[in-house]
């Protein structure tokens, strides 16, 4: 342990990034984190370059910073091609529509415009291909023969297109021809959870399970459940169990065979799952068995040597971690049996219990004084989800800390709190990481009542939880709800995001001595309160 913490100097929170820092950091998210900074500071063209091209992933709000530091000239017209809006397409040339241009642009605009944008891009095959399928007068049935493209059409062209021009009924043999490609997956959840692709849905009723994914196998169960076609379900339901690698996704084909089967003997056998999830937890409720695989640690003493508020010192942690073998496991898990250092412990044991004991640590107590025990409950659950608490956890998207507070949010926060010389490397500070959430958790529950809802709202946004979840009565379906509508949120982390978070929440509320259980949550959301202020 100290050779690990004589090989990591501590990160001191400054608001410059230096070139030699950068090269002297491992390739990784945090590295593009820092990249990422460094290219918004005063910094020459070959500096640029140098930082670049050490990226471990290249998304777009790197390449946009990049290119306005650099002078090469391709770079920065790719970068302004695609930034550009639809109508301004019009008057460019081929190669810079090809290198901007989406199909979701193209098709907002009018069929002359899009017919004068596609004759511009002949030379690119395949997005003239593209194009001209989507200038088409039923460009549905010219998608049937161009199975090559289906995708990159489908998943590409946004809701307004697809209801519009794509929501017909899709013969079998098409979907056995596309089912086993990729991009399938994003097809089957864009349209399964779409509620106004019906004619696309009853299609799906006669596809087999052979070549799909459990992923698939399962919405298309939902999707059967839907239209009370049961027995379809069932046969989808069992391929999406067998199939599952991960206990949650087992767990999850398992209660809804339970619920459109009855079958106590399912019911029992989900009851006996070592994950936590909302499905386990049904089943121990319904059976009013004891949730029994859940710690929780307490250590009194802090530790100084290791600063896990340093991405760096927590990248080489964990990638040690992925090294150790269950004995190692437990060894290196003792260096961390201290106050300030828990969430690295929890994190450990729960690998050396393979994930059947689950370790639901209460940190940061300190600064969590003087909150309600339900809003505590509803931010340990949040933490846990997004960084099992680890304070200097960066997303691939630089959502930052212990919250995981995305920059752009981190930023109007600090104006609003007036925090002076505020630095984004704030947010690796539990103290204020979990200061920023509360008062963003604050801005959620003016608008939203219950913990799901908040949930969803944390992960994907309260402009796409108004939109598609309170604006559509999502919950209002049928005779399942509200879990079918959990079943049917629009993003896929989103969707299992909020079912986490729930699980979560009804652990914590039993840890803190809060009187609430998964029944009691659930029946809270039937029927469904569209008044949330709005």
């Amino acid at each position: 342990m100290k050779k690990l913490i004589l090989l990591l100097p501590l990160l001191l929170f400054s608001k410059e990034v230096t070139l030699d820092f950068i090269t002297q950091k491992p390739t990784s998210v945090a590295k593009d984190y820092y990249i990422w900074r460094f290219l918004d500071q005063n910094i020459t063209s070959n500096e640029a370059n140098k930082a670049f091209y050490q990226t471990k992933n290249v998304n777009r709000k790197i390449f946009l910073r990049f290119a306005k530091k650099s002078d090469d000239e391709n770079i920065k017209e790719i970068a302004r091609c695609m930034k550009l809006k639809p109508k301004e397409y019009i008057k460019e040339n081929a190669e810079c529509i090809a290198a901007g241009m989406s199909p979701y642009k193209f098709v907002s605009l009018g069929l002359e415009e899009r017919k004068k944008i596609a004759r511009k891009v002949k030379k690119f095959e395949k997005t003239y291909k593209i194009f001209t399928l989507l200038s088409s007068k039923y460009p549905f049935f010219m998608l049937l023969n161009n199975e090559d493209i289906f995708f990159e059409v489908f998943n590409q062209v946004g809701d307004k297109f697809r209801e519009k021009y794509l929501n017909y009924t899709i013969p079998p043999y098409f979907l056995e021809k596309i089912k086993h490609k990729k991009g399938f997956d994003t097809f089957v959840n864009i349209t399964i959870t779409n509620p106004k692709l019906k004619k696309i849905h009853f299609s799906f009723f006669d596809i087999s399970t052979q070549d799909l994914s459990a992923y698939s196998s399962f919405l298309i169960a939902i999707n059967a459940v839907r239209y009370s076609k049961y027995d379809i379900a069932k046969k989808f339901l069992t391929y999406a169990y067998d199939k599952a690698y991960y206990t949650f996704d087992k767990d999850k084909s398992l209660f809804w065979l339970y619920l459109i089967t009855k079958n106590p003997k399912i019911l029992e056998k989900l009851s006996e799952s070592k994950d936590i999830n909302i499905y386990s937890l049904y089943a121990k409720e319904r059976l009013r068995k004891k949730i029994d695989n859940f710690v929780t640690f307490d250590f009194k003493n802090k530790s100084n040597e290791i600063d896990i508020k340093d991405p760096f010192i927590w990248l080489e942690i964990l990638n040690k971690v992925k090294s150790l073998n269950q004995d190692e496991l437990k060894r290196f898990a003792y260096h961390f049996r201290s106050k300030n250092l828990l969430p690295v412990y929890a994190f450990i044991m729960e690998r050396y219990y393979r994930y059947k004991i689950h370790p639901y640590i209460t940190p940061f107590e300190d600064y969590l004084k003087g909150v309600d025990k339900k809003d505590r409950a509803l931010i340990y659950a949040l933490a846990r989800q997004e960084s099992r608490f680890i304070p200097s956890s960066i997303s691939t998207s630089f959502a930052l800390g212990t919250m995981q507070i995305m920059p752009f949010l981190a930023k109007a926060i600090a104006k609003e709190k007036s925090v002076e010389g505020f630095d984004l490397d704030m947010m690796f500070e539990p103290k204020t990481n979990l200061d920023f959430a509360l008062h963003h958790i604050k801005f959620l529950k003016r608008k939203l009542k219950h913990p799901l809802l908040i949930a969803y709202a944390y992960n994907g946004g309260i402009g796409f939880t108004k939109r598609k979840i309170i604006k559509t009565d999502i919950f209002d379906e049928n005779k399942f709800e509200p879990f079918l509508g959990m079943e049917l949120v629009a993003y896929p982390e989103t969707r299992k995001y909020g079912k986490k978070v729930l699980a979560n929440y009804v652990i914590y509320c039993k840890i803190l001595g809060v009187k609430e259980s998964l029944r009691s949550l659930t029946e809270k959301l039937v029927p469904f309160d569209r008044n949330h202020r709005f």
